[in-house]
């Protein structure tokens, strides 16, 4: 999907702050995805023992631990545009398609703005 294809779907829904930060949160995916395999990888090394194998377990829970944290604080900070955007303290998150978002909105009676 391109960026205008995503703003076309997401601008109007979030804003442009908000379609913004779901672009880069969204974009991250995949490195969100290996995270668990990223700290299984650590965990393997560290049970394997030495010095290598240490230093390398705890630099790859270290990346795994920065991915998890990065994840939950763009999850806050698109949370924060989207209460911001509808003017109230938005409880939870849909999965993040139009068609579960427009739902969603519906069942928590949230506003876009001018509507």
């Amino acid at each position: 999907m391109t960026r205008g294809q995503f703003d076309a779907i997401w601008v109007p829904r979030l804003g442009p702050k908000g379609a913004d930060a779901l672009w880069r949160w969204r974009r991250k995916t995949l490195l969100y995805i290996a995270s668990p395999i990223l700290a299984g990888g650590g965990a393997t090394l560290l049970a394997i023992g030495g010095a290598l194998g240490a230093a390398g377990g705890a630099a790859l829970l270290l990346v795994a631990f920065g991915l998890v944290t990065d994840f939950v604080m763009g999850q806050r900070r698109l949370k924060a545009l989207v209460s911001e955007r509808f003017g109230v303290p938005v409880k939870g998150f849909p999965a993040m398609n139009q068609r579960s978002f427009d739902r969603w909105c519906t069942y928590h009676g949230y506003q876009q703005p001018g509507q």
